[in-house]
């Protein structure tokens, strides 16, 4: 087994030295940049004309991805990839997500569960359940409301007060 460095992994102690656990924390964050985002300027008519500016933001395109707390992007080495080939033939490199809105629709729940199957499958090879607990920890957005039935929801494990 491939065992990551120490400065890669968190280790937690659960009780007795010889039970150890490493928990590996990785975080989800998305982002959207578009063609006018850093537009100050504008172009202005030399004959005393108004000033023509872009019409709205532009082209967009949106960043998905995942990032451990130490290690950086959750992504696969060339010698971790060739290896789960071995096994799966097709099998994903990163995590990452690159989304142009119009071209590729619009990031919905459907493209955020692929993504997190997809994070979870890299994750999951990358640091097998013998040995590690992964936490994905997502921050709360309305395009996170997507998750299975059987998914643990802080919503539904609340108890009425008697």
């Amino acid at each position: 087994m491939n065992t990551p460095s120490h400065t890669e992994i968190f280790k937690v102690i659960l009780g007795d030295a010889s039970k150890s656990r490493h928990v590996v924390f990785i975080y989800h964050d998305e982002t959207v940049f578009n063609a006018h985002d850093a537009h100050s300027s504008v172009w202005v008519d030399p004959m005393g004309g108004g000033a023509v500016r872009p019409k709205g933001k532009g082209k967009g395109i949106m960043v998905s991805d995942y990032i451990k707390e130490f290690g950086g992007y959750l992504h696969l080495t060339e010698e971790e990839l060739a290896k789960a080939r071995l096994d799966f033939v097709s099998f994903p490199k990163e995590a990452r997500d690159l989304l142009e809105y119009q071209k590729d629709g619009y990031w919905d729940n459907e493209k955020f569960l692929k993504s997190v199957r997809r994070a979870v499958r890299i994750a999951e090879f990358k640091y097998p359940a013998t040995h590690y607990d992964l936490v994905l920890i997502f921050d709360h957005s309305s395009g996170h409301l997507a998750y299975s039935e059987d998914a643990l929801n802080e919503c539904r494990s609340w108890r009425k007060a008697t």
